[in-house]
């Protein structure tokens, strides 16, 4: 939990990375090139993801890669990736990360927390929140994707500028349903 949850907060400030090509995607991954952009793949850890069109792939020198988006000339929209062995309960795993989220953010406030499923058959839960880091205020929206034996967690983070009112959701949402994890 606290390898992932750290992994969350860096994403938060921009942050994570990855590796290249290898790993077919799913055939019944949904692709819409109006949407989906570059294919992202991390060998090591098995996954592959379609990153917003017209997003970025960016080296920041870390185990992932991070998905940068357009920039409103002071913020980027992003995401970000972690991933860690997770045997436990889902529930108590995001009652701890948001306990650890509200220490941390100012004007911390959950905004949804619900089920979530790829396009790919992952289950695993969506949470979003908002709040304050270092000044600057930032709705952030967690997918928590459990691979198939359940003995792994892949935590994707979509960051967005607060005043976005939430509009890279449904972008966030249709990247994240495209997951393809073959651990």
């Amino acid at each position: 939990m606290r390898r992932c949850f750290v992994g969350s907060c860096l994403s938060a400030l921009l942050i994570v990375s990855c590796a290249s090509t290898g790993i077919p995607t799913d055939p019944s991954q949904g692709f819409d090139p109006e949407i989906h952009g570059t294919l992202y793949v991390h060998r090591r850890t098995g996954f592959s993801i379609y990153v917003p069109a017209g997003w970025r792939i960016e080296d920041k020198g870390q185990k992932y890669r991070t998905v940068m988006g357009p920039s409103d000339g002071k913020n980027f929209p992003h995401m970000g990736f972690a991933d860690e062995e997770y045997y436990g309960n889902l529930d108590d795993y995001v009652r701890e990360m948001l306990g650890n989220l509200a220490l941390l953010y100012g004007d911390f406030r959950l905004v949804a927390d619900d089920d979530f499923t790829t396009d790919t058959g992952l289950v695993g839960r969506r949470v979003t929140v908002l709040g304050r880091l270092r000044g600057t205020s930032a709705r952030l929206r967690f997918y928590l994707i459990r691979n198939r034996e359940e003995t792994a967690l892949l935590l994707i983070t979509g960051t967005a500028p607060l005043d976005s009112g939430g509009s890279f959701d449904g972008l966030f949402d249709a990247s994240v349903r495209t997951l393809y994890w073959a651990r």
